[in-house]
């Protein structure tokens, strides 16, 4: 009976020729995201929700675009390298965790699976994820890990040790520098740096605070490292992203 059942299945889904009704089904997702790319990595389809974190009005501004025209460069490397892994094993990724593609220090909890043609070629891959907002939606795996994100986040102005944040996943400085690269595609130190550099975005956007007050506010003892460090994540300089997104009277 089970076999019958599977044959029947994969008879009537090979009938089904028109996919906007499924379209229309993943838009309502309302904290889902969705996506297909090709084989060459280009974004074939994307839901509403997706559309809402890179922050268009429909895909049709997303289309036909790579993650490297997307993403830095070390997010995108991490991106592709999972996407080629799920089309040349022809098996998903399921419930795993790394940063948001919004360039922002939050996490997501995603799945990704090859997409096959009639034929059984691998002609893409698809993915879902949303944002973990709390440790309730990370995976059972997350585990220790966890700890020491939340200390980041809470901390992020001091001073802080390898040391101390190895010691608080009863790990190694190197083990802790490897899980991070292997969860974010990058290391420890660049993740402190991304959330330090996006608490001074929240800061240059809300305050009048000078540049160089919001450097000593988000953990940066050196005003020079502040800017480089800024530059090379935002692509622009503190004043001319305050210039861009803060409301006019700031």
């Amino acid at each position: 009976m089970a076999i019958r059942s599977i044959t029947a299945q994969r008879r009537y889904l090979n009938q089904i020729g028109d996919f906007e009704s499924f379209k229309l089904l993943l838009d309502t997702l309302p904290d889902t995201a969705f996506f297909i790319k090709d084989v060459k990595g280009r974004v074939m389809l994307f839901n509403h929700r997706s559309c809402e974190i890179y922050n268009v009005h429909h895909e049709s501004e997303i289309l036909g675009k790579t993650d490297y025209d997307l993403h830095p460069k070390p997010l995108a490397d991490k991106y592709t390298h999972d996407d080629r892994q799920v089309m040349r094993t022809r098996k998903p990724i399921t419930n795993a965790i790394e940063l948001a593609p919004n360039n922002s220090n939050r996490l997501v909890v995603y799945s990704k699976a090859p997409v096959f043609d009639r034929k059984g070629k691998v002609i893409g891959v698809a993915g879902v994820y949303r944002f973990v907002d709390d440790i309730s939606d990370a995976p059972d795996w997350y585990g220790r890990f966890s700890g020491v994100i939340e200390y980041i986040h809470a901390n992020y102005p001091k001073s802080l040790r390898l040391d101390d944040l190895a010691q608080r996943t009863n790990t190694s400085e190197r083990q802790l520098e490897r899980r991070f690269i292997k969860v974010f595609g990058i290391g420890i130190v660049d993740y402190i740096l991304r959330v330090r550099i996006n608490a001074a975005l929240t800061l240059l956007e809300t305050t009048t605070r000078t540049v160089s007050d919001i450097a000593n506010a988000v953990g940066f003892y050196d005003h020079s490292h502040f800017i480089r460090n800024f530059k090379r994540l935002r692509g622009c300089s503190p004043k001319q992203y305050r210039a861009l997104r803060a409301p006019s009277g700031l």
